[in-house]
């Protein structure tokens, strides 16, 4: 002030050219919201630490430790019972060549990077359950060649993008039971070539469409159990299924009621014999009942005719 005088006039234009400032923004912001969430990722190193529950074989009793999760390479189970993850970034289950049962549970995870999983190929069973994960997006779970059972339960999932288990070639189990889901679809589950459990049970469905098995292509011939019990569901279309196994459908516990000309297809299930308020509910009425592929006794068969003829 004093070298150059006073000012005559000041300029301003109202904060609309702090170039380095919205730059900084804008990164921030792309950051910030990208499936990935590389802001934490960059700024969180993905060693986490932890406290476990291990064990150097299936055999061996388990023993608690407490340090960088990288440092529990050797052993072949780790159920990690205090730690804060929320996103599992890229590479962040590296080398892990001895893990067989992988237990994340209850750990602040929201999120799944795609290939946060490398060089685990003798992992059989992972659980994540217990999280604040919203949605499973294709990839989330690549590089598990031998994955035989999945726990994603009591998560707050409401989204699952079409074959987001479609790199699970050894998957038998899948858990999805306590989330937000409200829809049923076969493509999650496409190629999933030895799958034979699906438990979606204490979700928000409410329609099973005639689609929704769909695209579940087992190349064994073993019966599929499907677990709905308490939903929300009061309508099952005729189902369209692109294989032949039996399917187990459990349905208990839902709002399912059946209108006259209602039809309901109970086919290729292990129902011995129907239970006496169901058939009292189909007396008199122009509801039908689909039953083949049953092992239906004579004496349920007796006792089916008494009641409705």
């Amino acid at each position: 002030m004093s070298r150059r005088g006073r000012y005559s006039y000041i300029f301003s234009d109202c904060g609309n050219n702090f170039v380095g400032a919205v730059n900084h923004l804008t990164q921030f912001m792309q950051d910030a919201t990208s499936d990935c969430s590389n802001i934490i990722c960059k700024q969180t190193n993905v060693a986490f630490s932890v406290k476990a529950i291990v064990h150097v074989n299936r055999e061996s009793h388990g023993m608690v430790v407490s340090g960088n999760f990288l440092l529990l390479k050797r052993y072949a189970m780790i159920h990690v019972i205090e730690a804060d993850v929320p996103v599992l970034c890229q590479n962040t289950i590296t080398d892990f060549p001895n893990l067989e049962v992988l237990n994340l549970i209850d750990i602040n995870l929201w999120n799944i990077q795609t290939n946060a999983f490398q060089d685990v190929a003798n992992l059989k069973q992972l659980s994540l359950a217990a999280n604040n994960l919203n949605e499973i997006r294709k990839g989330s779970f690549n590089n598990l060649p031998s994955l035989e059972k999945l726990y994603l339960s009591a998560n707050e999932i409401s989204y699952i993008e079409d074959e987001s288990f479609a790199n699970l070639p050894q998957l038998k189990a899948i858990h999805l039971d306590r989330n937000k889901l409200t829809e049923l679809k076969g493509d999650w589950f496409s190629k999933c070539p030895i799958i034979d459990t699906i438990n979606l049970q204490f979700n928000v469905i409410e329609t099973i469409s005639s689609t929704a098995l769909r695209g579940i292509k087992p190349n064994h011939v073993a019966p599929i159990t499907i677990s709905l019990n308490k939903n929300l569901i009061k309508e099952v279309d005729k189902l369209y299924m692109d294989t032949n196994n039996p399917i187990y459908l459990h349905l208990e516990g839902n709002y399912i009621i059946l209108n006259d000309n209602s039809k309901l297809y109970l086919n290729k299930n292990k129902i011995s014999c129907v239970s006496d308020d169901i058939l009292e509910n189909m007396q008199n009425t122009t509801k039908d009942l689909y039953l083949e592929g049953n092992p239906i006794t004579c004496n349920c068969l007796k006792m089916i005719k008494e009641k409705i003829g």
